[in-house]
């Protein structure tokens, strides 16, 4: 039967009150208390286990408390409190009063309980459980354990597009725990966040006094030089397939023959056939290219209707050779040299104009 609202207000005022010894005594007497909910004061819905967890009353108690509710009544770990976080999301925070010890303990008991929770989003930030526990120190045991149960949360982003390594780097995690991440997503090494950030900005720009995370920024740049390594690798390698492929396909013959002439072709154009002075294959005949003679360069001439302007074919003047279609406004000098021819004609003479 389901404990009833007022019994529930009475439950909680029990917690307010750190009276965690009578409430164990109620959940000893009506298991159905530990998967019922309560309404705190600002009209979040809470229940005991969440509250178990978040209080800061005696830690042995409630240490009791959170394994007795884990073993009686394990559906509890799949019920999420007002926040939407589910009890997982909240022991994984790093501002619980509770040792690492015995926080680890519960961890796997509730991953036990649930282990579903470990690939769903949860809380304000819409993170997953992997995420909220890189905020905090963990074990490399129960990091890599987290990570081998729930590896698809490594592929979900939070609501800032963050992964789980972004969390974790940005919270100065060792090498060897971002060797986990990256094992589970590689692709996370050029992940960016909602923002523009990768796993080396981050781990740049978080770097202290006290943690300058040299370890970790040399590790992400060993990463990355490894990474380009391998791609180089295997573009080469999708290079030579292509070409064998191509070998195929233009010679139709079988795959032996034409490998053998990829063989040869390969020989052929190996280092050993390159001329020092030529750079290229000596059995090859090349022949040198052509070269364009070149074009002379002529200096722009004036229109037709310019050129042969009756002015610039006066004996008399003394003009540049190409000048503008413009008829100058001072009359043509003269040569002192030059005389003019006179033609008879049958009329009067008279001096031609100029």
């Amino acid at each position: 039967m389901e404990p009833s609202r007022c019994q529930m207000n009475y439950v909680f005022h029990l917690i307010r009150k750190d009276d965690w010894d009578s409430i164990r005594r109620l959940l000893q007497k009506d298991r159905a208390i530990a998967t019922a909910t309560m309404t705190m004061k600002n009209n979040i819905k809470t229940t005991v286990l969440h509250q178990a967890i978040t209080s800061k009353g005696d830690l042995k108690v409630r240490a009791i408390i959170m394994k007795t509710i884990l073993e009686n009544a394990p559906e509890a770990a799949k019920i999420r409190n007002g926040y939407r976080s589910l009890p997982l999301h909240v022991i994984c925070q790093r501002n619980t009063k509770i040792k690492s010890e015995i926080k680890e303990q519960l961890i796997y008991q509730l991953i036990d309980a649930y282990p579903q929770a470990l690939t769903q989003t949860g809380g304000v930030g819409g993170r997953t459980p992997i995420h909220i526990a890189f905020t905090d120190y963990i074990s490399p045991d129960l990091a890599r354990d987290m990570i081998e149960r729930g590896k698809a949360a490594t592929f979900m982003k939070d609501k800032n597009g963050w992964l789980p390594i972004h969390v974790a780097v940005s919270r100065h995690c060792s090498p060897r725990k971002l060797s986990m991440l990256l094992n589970a997503n590689p692709e996370s090494l050029h992940a960016r966040t909602g923002d523009g950030k990768t796993i080396l900005a981050l781990a740049e720009k978080k770097a202290t006094k006290s943690h300058p995370n040299f370890a970790l920024i040399s590790e992400i740049k060993q990463q990355f030089d490894s990474s380009t390594r391998v791609k180089e690798e295997s573009l080469n390698d999708n290079a030579g397939c292509d070409m064998h492929h191509y070998a195929i396909q233009t010679t139709g013959k079988p795959k032996a023959e034409a490998a053998e002439l990829l063989l040869n072709f390969s020989k052929q154009t190996s280092p050993d056939n390159v001329d020092d002075f030529e750079h290229y294959p000596r059995h090859q005949v090349v022949t040198p290219p052509k070269i364009p003679a070149p074009v002379p360069f002529y200096p722009s001439l004036p229109p037709p209707h310019v050129l042969h302007h009756p002015v610039h074919h006066h004996p008399g003047y003394y003009g540049p050779p190409y000048a503008s279609h413009h008829v100058p406004h001072h009359p043509p000098r003269r040569d002192p040299h030059y005389e003019p021819h006179y033609e008879p004609h049958h009329g009067p003479h008279h001096e031609p104009h100029h």
